[in-house]
């Protein structure tokens, strides 16, 4: 019989793809060097009305798209065998769906497939769990539009 254990685990990280400061492999070092048993990689993926406006504002916009998505599960599939073989810390493919129309950032933990940020928030969690998928609300702590110092590896 195992032993049972508290795992130390993050499920809510982003690289330099979206609005983090590390890059990916140095995001793996940075959690794996500190005993992290798990950890899960949740890039933003923003609606796509919002990217195409803030292209046209020249806005810095860090996220997913729909075109770049599979190669983002592809390259986290490589870091995740990196992870384990390094630290045996498990690397777990996220997303964070980010629909700034209707207010909302839902966390999607072992994603498979893409999911599009632009539907009801009854049909995301429907599709997450279509593909064995977890749903978080992202952003407890954040009211009022501050962030109450939980900031510490984002831009």
């Amino acid at each position: 019989m195992m032993e049972k254990r508290w795992l130390l685990c993050d499920f809510h990280i982003h690289t330099t793809i979206s609005d983090g400061v590390l890059d990916l492999m140095s995001l793996i070092d940075f959690y794996g060097s500190r005993g992290f048993d798990v950890i899960s990689i949740t890039e933003h993926l923003h609606e796509e009305s919002i990217l195409k406006s803030e292209v046209k504002e020249d806005k810095a916009t860090y996220s997913l798209g729909r075109d770049t998505f599979d190669r983002y599960l592809e390259d986290l599939r490589r870091a995740a065998r990196y992870a384990w073989r390094e630290y045996e810390m498990l690397l777990i493919p996220g997303v964070e769906l980010s629909n700034d129309t209707r207010s909302y950032h839902i966390l999607v933990i072992d994603v498979k497939r893409y999911i599009d940020p632009a539907h009801p928030v009854e049909e995301i969690i429907f599709q997450a769990r279509e593909q064995g998928a977890l749903t978080i609300a992202a952003h407890p702590c954040r009211r009022q539009g501050g962030w109450n110092g939980t900031s510490l590896l984002w831009r």
